[in-house]
């Protein structure tokens, strides 16, 4: 019922605050006594609060007007609650002012505030609620992931940033009950730094995992017979250092020191590898967002992620490696002139775009990086298969370049849901078809996907505090 009512008194206060809730997401919130704007009451807090004194008493009716009521989408929480945040702000300000004797307390003076407010929602904090720029790290949640799962998580550091930072991965695993030999899955995010829902996804993905697999029978197969290594943000240094202010905040590279000759810091780690490296799709000049060092694997990171990964070509079956912006799925190579073997299985990315397109209705176009995107080369994708993983796909999420690498907040967790159904999807044809398990085909990740579509009916709110995982508020 998207409404403040408030005694009469203070109708004029309620309408500043509502004129600064309009600003953030243009929803129009209507001021005045329960009487004027919905029905007559008695008994309620509103009224008691007022009537014993205190000054300034409301009550806040938030989204929305009638069309979902009480059973508000998710995409809806975030936004809503940043309305109900700026108005309260609003309300809280003016008292504040005027029982301090404040100049200018008067209606509308805490356009400061709120602009500050606006300004600071730009900025992403996670589905998770965890962001550097809260304080709250995401080293921070690996640890409390792994502590309050220990049958199932578990973490290694496999390698350190060019300035000392751990790059750490989670392992989700289940005991296998024959004892038999168990294949892997690998997934990386935030290999660029500024493609901020990538960590997001990473962080989505595991918790996705955690409150599912142990009523879905699915799930917990692939636990059992897969581990899965997934390592949130691989340019650690490039996405600290992407959260320093405005003018940081599009930094793709990482932060090593520049080569001789040059005065520019960090590499494409994602031109690095070492995949037909330095041929197409690259530049050597060190200023350049493509840069891609000065030899093969000449950067800590991709050292890292080809050592760890590297030393386990045999156990893995897909390499996932998550980026923005384009909605897109790609396939090796990037070289438009080489051809990977089994092209055509790896075609079934199209199935995974299907399942996506079945939650929000977003489109995700599948192919080589030359036919839907550009040529290029030193790619981690590319490296995998090369080296010998079957399964190879780079994730490119939302959006098509209406917002690019600054997504809005009420579009990340959509943009999870569909990177994790097509995830599932590939990862499922992977682990049917590598243990022969019947009807390992193209589509066959239906009856997975269609619970997760149902699941993700339900409300795994904005901050991720849920009864389901334990966490109280």
């Amino acid at each position: 019922m998207v409404m403040v009512m408030v005694v009469v008194l203070m109708v004029s206060v309620g309408k500043a605050a509502a004129v600064e809730m309009k600003k953030l997401h243009g929803m129009d919130y209507t001021v005045g006594t329960s009487p004027q704007v919905l029905y007559a009451n008695s008994g309620s807090s509103r009224d008691w609060a007022r009537l014993v004194g205190i000054p300034f008493s409301y009550t806040f009716e938030l989204r929305d007007k009638g069309e979902f009521g009480h059973l508000l989408p998710e995409a809806q929480i975030q936004p809503a609650c940043q309305e109900a945040y700026v108005g309260a702000l609003s309300i809280i300000t003016y008292a504040h002012d005027k029982a301090f004797n404040i100049p200018n307390a008067a209606l509308g003076t805490v356009t400061g505030i709120t602009a500050v407010t606006r300004v600071a929602m730009t900025l992403w904090s996670t589905i998770m609620a965890v962001s550097l720029v809260t304080g709250v790290s995401i080293y921070r949640w690996m640890d409390d992931v792994e502590r309050e799962n220990p049958e199932l998580v578990s973490s290694t550091v496999y390698g350190s940033s060019y300035e000392g930072r751990n790059i750490t991965l989670l392992k989700l695993g289940l005991r296998n009950p024959e004892s038999e030999e168990k294949k892997a899955i690998w997934m990386d995010c935030g290999i660029h730094a500024r493609e901020w829902i990538a960590p997001a996804f990473c962080q989505w993905f595991v918790k996705e995992i955690l409150q599912s697999y142990k009523t879905n029978e699915k799930l917990t197969q692939l636990l059992q017979n897969l581990d899965f290594y997934v390592t949130p943000v691989v340019n650690v240094d490039g996405y600290v250092f992407s959260w320093t202010n405005q003018s940081t905040r599009l930094w793709r590279k990482s932060r090593s020191d520049p080569p001789s000759g040059c005065t520019c810091h960090g590499v494409d780690l994602n031109r690095n590898f070492n995949a037909n490296w330095g041929t197409v799709g690259v530049s050597h000049d060190c200023c350049e967002n493509n840069y891609c060092g000065t030899s093969p694997v000449s950067e800590p990171e991709t050292e890292a992620v080809m050592g760890f990964v590297g030393s386990r070509i045999n156990q893995i079956l897909c390499f996932l490696t998550i980026h923005s912006s384009g909605q897109l799925l790609l396939l090796p190579y990037g070289h438009p002139q080489i051809s990977a073997p089994n092209y055509d299985e790896l075609g079934m990315g199209k199935a995974a775009a299907v399942e996506m397109k079945k939650l929000h209705g977003m489109d995700y176009t599948v192919g080589t990086s030359p036919q839907v995107l550009y040529a290029n080369s030193g790619s981690s994708r590319d490296w995998a298969r090369l080296v010998g993983i079957p399964f190879s796909y780079t994730f490119e999420l939302r959006d098509k370049g209406v917002f690019g690498h600054l997504l809005p907040e009420d579009q990340i967790q959509p943009a999870c849901q569909e990177a994790y159904v097509g995830a599932l999807s590939i990862i499922t044809y992977a682990h049917d078809k590598a243990f022969n398990i019947p009807n390992a085909a193209v589509g066959t990740v239906t009856d997975i996907t269609a619970v997760t579509r149902v699941a993700m009916t339900l409300w795994s709110t904005i901050m991720a505090v849920s009864l389901v995982t334990g966490v109280s508020v």
